[in-house]
């Protein structure tokens, strides 16, 4: 019986892990755009477009990788059987 909990503990944990790597691929661009912004901020408030681009870019990216591999992790061990 014990098993069977930890188990399903697991599971749950498994399925949170899931949603948040979902959330974080879903809201890649906003968090990108957030972080982007955050560092314009930080280097004075002007930055060249490109520059602004390519960070919006690897920020979006980022969050999108981070989220992907949450996701696919909590998957795996929602779907494994036991």
């Amino acid at each position: 019986m014990n098993s069977l909990k930890n188990i399903n503990l697991v599971k749950i944990i498994s399925f949170i892990i899931s949603v948040i790597g979902l959330f974080l691929i879903l809201k890649s661009p906003e968090l990108g755009q957030s972080s982007a912004s955050a560092w314009a901020r930080e280097a004075g408030g002007s930055v060249k477009s490109d520059e602004w681009m390519q960070m919006l870019h690897a920020y979006t990216t980022s969050y999108r990788a981070v989220g992907i591999i949450f996701l696919s992790i909590g998957l795996f061990y929602v779907l494994k059987k036991e």
